[in-house]
């Protein structure tokens, strides 16, 4: 329901692969908290090949901050996390990722 927590994370950066994996600590955590948590495969990373990769660096970096943030404003929008309670995080680039798309 809308009422719940989203813990959403993502890399997106320097051609590396993130794919989406099952992770106990983060399994656990939110689900005590009541929420769930989302692993973003954005523009910039390696998931999708060459392209995928090229099409979000240099002059269109924006790109994979735009699709982070469309990724929290689609579980908002269709009901499944409460906007209030949306958790972003990310390491080395993925948080210079969360960072970029919270100033």
């Amino acid at each position: 329901d809308s009422s719940r927590s989203a813990l959403v994370w993502a890399y997106g950066g320097f051609a590396i692969s993130n794919t989406p994996y099952f992770s106990p600590n983060f399994f656990f955590q939110m689900r005590d908290m009541g929420g769930f948590y989302v692993h973003a495969v954005i523009r910039g990373g390696g998931e999708y090949g060459d392209n995928w990769h090229k099409c979000a660096i240099k002059e269109n970096r924006q790109k994979c901050f735009d699709d982070f943030i469309a990724v929290s404003e689609y579980l908002v929008k269709n009901g499944y996390a409460k906007a209030e309670k949306l958790m972003w995080m990310g390491g080395s680039n993925g948080g210079l990722l969360v960072a970029a798309c919270a100033n």
